[in-house]
Formats: structure tokens, C-alpha cells, sequence
């Protein structure tokens, strides 16, 4: 499934700030609700078919969504879970010069976008693992 990126409003057909109940609609299959950690607020909905996991709040209104493999997602037509880790740290480093960049990947709070590539060090050629779009503060919001 190709999932278009708009920084900090959506990726696909999944808007950040969309309540769960349309998400039900919109994604068809088998998915499963749950908890990374059970004392959290927040709850996630996994989309396995679709290689989606969609987080939100008790409220119900989604706040980031994750992916890997088979979605593909998309940002300025580059096909971000197709193209080596390193090609793409150095790609996203020109768009946002405040990449943070740690031993798992990268986040650009500038795109609202973070990458998961924990080997991407030691295979820089590999794809990442995973890609997330998230709401603005969402780093630095405390969920309860």
C-alpha cells in the first residue's frame, strides 16, 4: 500500500488527529488493539496485513502512525522503506540541517518524520526497518 507523507497531518488515508472509529473503516483487515506498556495511556492498533500500527490516545484520536513492510510510504516521491539507510540519513540531512540522529535511526522534527534503522551504522545499504509520522510536540507531550 503507497502512503503519501504530509508532514504533520497525515500518511495515506491516515489523518493525525483522526478519531479510531474511522480508522476501522478506512484500513480493512484483521487488526489487533493493544498496549506496548501496560501502565501507558496509549493504545495502539496494528493493521498486520498492511505493515501498520496506528497510536492514540484514550480519547481515541490518533497521534503518530508507524510502518514497515509491505506499506509503502512515500515523501517527495522518494520510497522511503526502498532506499538504503545511509542514502536516505544523507537525503534527509540536506532537507533538515536539526536531524537528530541516534544509533537507532533518525528523527526530523522539522518533517514530523522518524526512521527506524537500528543496524543502519553497519549496513548503511539496508533499508530501514520502519517509518513514523507523528503530531507536532509529540516527543515532548506526556499522554495519561
Amino acid at each position: 500500500m503507497d502512503l503519501e507523507i504530509q508532514p504533520y497531518e497525515s500518511m495515506g488515508p491516515i489523518r493525525l488527529g483522526m478519531r479510531i472509529e474511522e480508522l476501522r473503516w478506512i484500513i480493512p483487515g484483521k487488526r489487533t488493539i493493544f498496549k506496548r506498556d501496560p501502565s501507558s495511556a496509549l493504545t495502539e492498533m496494528h493493521f498486520e496485513d498492511h505493515g501498520i500500527l496506528v497510536e492514540y490516545v484514550p480519547s481515541g484520536i490518533c497521534i503518530s502512525v508507524e510502518v514497515a513492510l509491505p506499506a509503502n510510504p512515500l515523501f517527495q516521491d522518494k520510497q522511503l522503506l526502498q532506499t538504503g539507510y545511509g542514502e536516505l540519513e544523507a537525503w534527509f540531512l540536506s532537507l533538515d540541517p536539526k536531524l537528530k540522529i541516534n544509533t537507532a535511526g533518525f528523527t526530523s522534527i522539522e518533517y514530523g518524520i522518524g526512521v527506524y534503522a537500528p543496524f543502519g551504522d553497519e549496513e548503511p545499504e539496508e533499508p530501514p526497518e520502519g517509518v513514523i509520522v507523528f503530531e507536532r510536540g509529540y516527543y515532548e507531550k506526556k499522554y495519561e
